[in-house]
């Protein structure tokens, strides 16, 4: 029975349907087994998940956008909608969608030229057993290292200082309004953008891995990146993006081949 239930986690164990990663599946059943070990040890119970391995964590490459198609992307997003400056604001910061969704115009730093990340807004399952079954939630990221300063790409600073001159500190980025918008809605709007420039679909968290991987590419140290995506530590940025390829391979060592 547990196995099926872990089977099903990573199959469909979101709230909208999709698989949770192999990495939070390990930690239920981590829990999962400490609980079934105390009753194991005090009350002499069977352990049921004693021999269920944990799931293995699936490497699986990173996506991201070319870069003609940033240009692409960089020039059709470049204007006074302020739903296509999102788009281009994770292309070029590595901002998460619902940090994008939670900024507001205070947040737009011209003077100092940096955003300042302080919310995100998620859907979650309702705790509530009336409906609906879930909700939209606004609150502190997910880790305390999430909370940063990213400065504002210069490219961008006048047409964000020209649009921020019109609008009020609690306006909302997107919507440049007092309501705010839900990322299943903006990625609709993600989506069109990239139909009408002739992009092909990805993902929207493609927009944050193109942006770490450009800059681990342009030799960005590892450090630095890590704190502008807001990772909780140093490891997860090199799992996630820092590996060697033939040409990269071979570059170094041509430049050991030139000094010796």
């Amino acid at each position: 029975m547990i196995s099926c239930h872990i089977t099903d986690l990573l199959k469909c164990g979101r709230v909208n349907g999709m698989g949770l990663s192999s990495k939070s599946v390990q930690a239920i059943l981590i829990m999962m087994k400490s609980v079934f070990k105390y009753g194991e040890t005090e009350y002499n119970l069977k352990d049921p998940a004693k021999n269920i391995p944990l799931p293995k964590s699936a490497h699986r490459e990173i996506e991201v956008f070319t870069i003609t198609e940033m240009l692409k992307i960089r020039s059709n997003a470049l204007c006074d909608n302020c739903l296509h400056l999102g788009i281009l604001l994770s292309l070029y910061t590595g901002l998460r969608i619902g940090e994008i969704c939670a900024l507001k115009w205070k947040d737009i730093d011209i003077a100092e030229q940096v955003i300042h990340v302080r919310k995100t807004i998620q859907r979650i399952k309702n705790p509530d057993p009336t409906p609906p079954k879930t909700v939209v939630i606004i609150d502190d990221p997910k880790s305390s290292r999430s909370i940063r300063d990213i400065p504002i790409p210069t490219f961008m600073l006048s047409m964000l200082a020209d649009i921020k001159l019109n609008m009020c500190a609690e306006n909302y980025f997107l919507t440049c309004s007092l309501k705010h918008t839900e990322p299943r809605t903006y990625l609709y709007s993600y989506k069109k953008f990239l139909e009408h420039i002739g992009v092909e679909y990805r993902n929207f968290h493609v927009l944050r891995h193109t942006f770490a991987t450009e800059c681990i590419k342009r030799g960005i140290d590892v450090k630095t990146v890590s704190e502008l995506l807001g990772h909780a530590s140093v490891k997860t940025t090199l799992e996630r993006y820092v590996h060697s390829n033939m040409d990269m391979k071979r570059k170094q060592l041509e430049k050991l081949y030139e000094c010796v």
